[in-house]
């Protein structure tokens, strides 16, 4: 994420209520709808509200009087007057449905100066239910690749658009040119009213297709755990959506906010609980996230120190110093999140220092346990368990690289098409096409041949991650920094530097061969 302004703000004020009326004008405490969101995403160098020509009165009196009211009475010129600006601003556009009820911090995730660039509000399916296919969304390594519209269908959709999205200021121009194709494929469907209608009245899932068939990056942002997110249709769902709002601890919402979704077991369970309560304390004092990067690595230098001492008190002493260094580590992100103060330096830092945390601890193990008596042979297990730890790393990265550029590859397809291809080959077998092969959650038969048999095993593991016991025993397995960190300390403090190296390298194979066969898998499946 980087820092930067505002975005511009673009209040859709086209969904009619269940009455008929304009949604965007419920009122609910005194205010309505698009006020009260106007003020939570206050601060926009410019506000413009696009609404039917027959609101356009109502929705001025509602709002200050600086806030720009459009009138658009068709699809074509809810777009036009959405995506279209008389002077840029260099500034990203942020569009949400003025019929959104949110709360301020969930509001944050996506439209404050921080969470820039072009992502979408991606909710996920309560409990497995059924996705509206007209607005899903599908995605894959922190990318969506297919996106739903009244026109539009996707498969095997994994979320369902929150009815925000926002315009990196470099996308601006691209999606601004889309605006003839748009135009030409509802002009292509024009005697289907009721679709023309839909799209006038719901026009973000049909711009978030344009932007990811151009190949646009668009980022996925799920809603805040345990937030208030609602598209309403009704005085009685925005009453209720307000007073849940009410409700909520917004510190701990804030607190909650700043820890990763998906970490490790150990940083999860052991480092987290609290760590969250030190990022607070360091944003109160002003202490910025680069300056807690530095204080972590300075403890890994000291407890490589420790272990270079080759005494047992030393060691336990190294222990605890690495134990702190960790801790430091999951802070400075957490601080960041928590200060929305995220910068590409930082995350660049705090990436450099964690290789470096583990290679300097490397080098002070194989010295201590040289000083304690091992023999030289040592160095070639601690060369063995760095290479290893190393290789892993670019392997890793590469995969990923991969996986994003045949993800940006897929992602484009011609806006005229109106149906949605299954997942590609490269990508990872989702739950829907897995049940499309074994409905019944029993393996394929014999008869489906070695690849069904392949996909069914794979099916058995995605449904096996809702139990917590497979969930996190995934995430152990594949020995993220936070286990390696607590491996090293447990394992020094009560044996010897030897034992460290071969822990590491017995560990690091079986992760290794975990996630290179479950990549050959699904490249086969």
């Amino acid at each position: 994420m980087t820092a930067g302004p505002r975005p511009d703000l673009t209040l859709l004020a086209t969904r009619p209520a269940a009455d008929g009326s304009c949604a965007a004008l419920l009122e609910v405490a005194g205010t309505t709808l698009v006020r009260r969101l106007h003020d939570h995403l206050g601060g926009a160098s410019a506000v413009r509200v696009v609404t039917r020509p027959g609101w356009v009165a109502a929705i001025t009196d509602a709002l200050p009087a600086d806030v720009e009211v459009v009138g658009a009475s068709s699809a074509g010129e809810v777009l036009t007057a959405a995506l279209s600006r008389h002077r840029p601003t260099g500034r990203d556009l942020l569009l949400v449905d003025a019929a959104v009820v949110a709360d301020p911090v969930s509001c944050e995730r996506i439209g404050d100066r921080v969470a820039a660039g072009t992502r979408v509000l991606a909710v996920p399916a309560p409990g497995g239910a059924q996705l509206d296919l007209r607005a899903g969304l599908r995605s894959t390594r922190g990318r969506v690749v297919a996106a739903g519209s009244p026109l539009h269908r996707v498969s095997s959709p994994d979320a369902v658009h929150g009815r925000a999205l926002r315009i990196g200021a470099a996308d601006r121009g691209a999606i601004a040119g889309s605006l003839a194709a748009l135009q030409a494929l509802l002009a292509s469907h024009g005697g289907q009213d009721e679709v023309a209608a839909e799209v006038a009245a719901d026009p973000l899932p049909l711009v978030t297709v344009a932007l990811v068939r151009a190949g646009t990056s668009l980022a996925p942002v799920t809603p805040l755990p345990g937030g208030v997110w609602a598209v309403v249709a009704d005085a009685a769902e925005a009453v209720d959506a307000v007073r849940r709002c009410r409700g909520l601890d917004l510190e701990a919402l804030r607190l909650d906010a700043a820890v990763k979704a998906e970490d490790g077991f150990f940083t999860t369970f052991f480092v987290s609980t609290y760590s969250r309560y030190l990022a607070r304390w360091s944003a109160r004092r002003g202490f910025t996230p680069d300056q807690v990067t530095a204080a972590s690595m300075l403890l890994g230098v000291v407890a490589a120190l420790a272990f270079a001492a080759g005494a047992r008190p030393w060691w336990i002493f190294g222990a605890l110093a690495l134990q702190a260094a960790f801790t430091l580590d999951c802070v400075d992100g957490q601080l960041a999140r928590y200060a929305r103060v995220s910068t590409p330096r930082g995350a660049w830092l705090d990436a450099v220092f964690d290789r470096g945390k583990e290679y300097v601890v490397y080098l002070g193990l194989a010295v201590g346990g040289i000083r304690a008596g091992d023999d030289a042979g040592l160095w070639v297990l601690a060369a063995a368990a760095l290479t290893l730890q190393t290789v892993r790393h670019v392997v890793d990265l590469g995969y990923d690289a991969q996986q994003r550029s045949d993800a940006a590859a897929a992602a484009r397809v011609p806006l005229d098409r109106l149906d949605d291809d299954p997942a590609s080959p490269w990508e990872p077998l989702s739950l829907d096409q897995a049940r499309a092969v074994a409905p019944s959650g029993e393996d394929a038969p014999a008869g489906g041949g070695p690849r069904a048999r392949l996909r069914a095993g794979i099916s058995g593991l995605r449904r096996g991650e809702a139990v917590g016991l497979v969930r996190w025993g995934k995430r152990i397995v594949v020995l993220p920094i936070g286990e390696r960190f607590a491996l090293i300390s447990v394992v020094v403090a009560v044996a010897a530097p030897r034992t460290v190296f071969l822990w590491l390298l017995g560990w690091g194979v079986l992760a290794a061969a975990y996630t290179t066969g479950g990549r050959l898998a699904r490249s086969v499946a």
